[in-house]
């Protein structure tokens, strides 16, 4: 919050050997500036929003408690997705190993090895990629 108060001093500025049309008045300018960081406003400046409307204060807090639980939601939920798919990338690769396994066994080695090679190397990449980004954001 930023203002500027100008006063007069009482007091002119003068010497000796001036005469007194010649004295200049002093002008004191005051700069009061104020700054807060973080969600909600100082209890101070909640208290001078309350002078302008009687129920800002209050309001500026729900919406903060808003939302802190919106935020909350949301990054509860993010982190579910993560987790399903997480488990469906195991749940897929399992399987591509099974099927890998019952072609070989059963005489297709080329096509087992392949979906196999494929499988264990598409997931190792994958892993890999998720640390690099993950470690990018930290």
């Amino acid at each position: 919050m930023n203002g500027i108060e100008k006063a007069p001093a009482t007091e002119p500025v003068a010497t000796e050997g001036l005469q007194p049309e010649n004295a200049q008045q002093k002008v004191v300018v005051v700069q009061h500036t104020q700054e807060f960081m973080g969600p909600i406003p100082s209890p101070q400046i909640l208290t001078e929003y309350s002078h302008i409307l009687p129920d800002l204060p209050e309001r500026i807090v729900k919406r903060f408690e808003e939302e802190s639980r919106h935020r909350a939601a949301m990054e509860k939920e993010a982190w579910a997705f993560h987790r399903r798919g997480q488990w469906m990338a195991l749940f897929m690769g399992v399987v591509a190993l099974i099927i890998a396994a019952v072609l070989t066994l059963s005489g297709h080695d080329g096509v087992g090895g392949t979906i196999g090679g494929v499988t264990v190397t598409g997931l190792v990449g994958a892993f890999i990629a998720g640390k690099l980004h993950n470690s990018k954001d930290t």
